[in-house]
């Protein structure tokens, strides 16, 4: 029984205020695009390909991948060391006159290897699609000079330098929109539901037989204080008519005498 009430309550609920519900769905929807398209700076991506090259012969060849393999990892801190980011810092500023902090480069640069290949990639993200290209692409010719004058054993070839990319990597407005809708959606039922829980009135005679499984035996209209005030004036009339009725009664009623 109480199973049946909720599902239909439920049911109930969401049929009569469904109207809401789409209202809040396309205001989430406008929120959400406002806010996806002009309030959230977009970002780009752009990246330099690079590749650990060897100079074994093909007996030593295994065994030299396998160990660019593991110096990869050792080439990423060296990407993000103070050493380099310091001189790319020092570039940007005399040649773009930008000035970023180290930090800010740390976390605007990101070295990605591909699964047990000898090929990387440095990675950047900006707010100007042409910075993020130029930040790729000073820190690989940064880190290749830095490479060559550490201790580290090694070499890197930059198969292909970065570009500057016209689509912006985030915000996905896509998404957004429908996240947007949806949260709206679902905050409209929400509303209703916890408004509907907390009213505990009766409004129809459907409602009386699913919660006391009993039908009704009359119904009382609701009144106001107009319909009051009519229903006095018609009492009055009602009591004229009659008092008027049964005075011309009597008065027949002499004149047969």
């Amino acid at each position: 029984m109480d199973e049946k009430f909720n599902f239909s309550f439920l049911f109930r609920t969401i049929k009569e205020k469904l109207p809401i519900i789409i209202f809040c769905s396309i205001g989430g929807l406008l929120i959400g695009g406002y806010i996806s398209f002009f309030w959230i700076t977009p970002q780009y991506s752009s990246q330099t390909q690079m590749i650990a090259t060897t100079k074994s012969t093909e007996e030593n060849l295994s065994n030299e991948i396998t160990a660019n393999l593991q110096l990869v990892k050792t080439y990423k801190e060296l990407v993000l060391s103070d050493l380099v980011l310091g001189r790319v810092q020092e570039k940007l500023k005399s040649e773009e006159n930008q000035s970023l902090s180290v930090s800010d480069l740390r976390e605007a640069i990101t070295l990605e290897q591909q699964q047990d290949s000898l090929f990387f990639s440095i990675r950047a993200v900006s707010d100007r699609p042409r910075l993020a290209a130029y930040i790729a692409n000073t820190t690989s010719q940064v880190f290749q000079e830095a490479l060559a004058e550490s201790q580290i054993p090694g070499e890197i070839s930059i198969t292909s330098g970065a570009t500057a990319s016209r689509n912006p990597i985030s915000p996905n407005h896509k998404l957004n929109l429908m996240l947007s809708f949806f949260v709206g959606g679902l905050a409209g039922f929400l509303f209703i539901l916890l408004r509907a829980s907390f009213d505990q009135t009766i409004k129809s005679e459907q409602a009386i037989y699913e919660i006391f499984g009993t039908n009704t035996l009359g119904i009382i209209p609701h009144t106001t204080n107009v319909d009051m005030k009519m229903s006095a004036k018609d009492k009055d009339l009602l009591k004229k008519n009659l008092s008027e009725d049964s005075l011309s009664v009597s008065r027949r009623q002499r004149k047969r005498v």
